[in-house]
């Protein structure tokens, strides 16, 4: 029972920053990350380029999410690519962006969603990824 209730416990603060990186610098994504896997004691291990940063989130040894962070010239977060290990975790998270308040999604295509709000974001399903969904800013 205390394994489904931690399994919920994580599902649930998924949508806390599932597009709480778009529009913050890499160093705003670190900390972002950092203060999120500490405050609900996780692992975050983060790679990195120029352009992207990498991070591997994970509950002891069991991975659970690669959040993968796209930044433009002028260093700001502009994507985020969620790669989830399980199609419950993937599911869960991406029901929960949808239902989210804030971007106010209104669904475009079988895989789109546009915010509906001065968010300015798309929310799509990547053709031939599975259990991954993107959240990007508008061209």
């Amino acid at each position: 029972m205390k394994i489904v209730f931690t399994f919920l416990a994580f599902l649930l603060s998924l949508q806390t920053y599932s597009q709480l990186l778009i529009g913050k610098t890499k160093s705003e994504c670190i900390i972002t990350i950092a203060e999120y896997s500490k405050s609900n004691s996780l692992k975050s291990v983060f790679t990195e380029t120029q352009a992207v940063t990498t991070f591997q989130i994970s509950r002891s040894t069991t991975p659970y999410l690669a959040l993968t962070a796209y930044f433009n010239r002028d260093g700001l977060c502009v994507s985020q690519v969620n790669r989830f290990s399980c199609d419950t975790c993937m599911f869960y998270a991406y029901q929960k962006v949808l239902k989210g308040k804030t971007a106010k999604w209104k669904k475009v295509s079988e895989n789109i969603y546009e915010s509906n709000a001065n968010k300015g974001l798309i929310l799509d399903l990547p053709d031939g990824e599975i259990l991954t969904y993107r959240i990007r800013q508008k061209p």
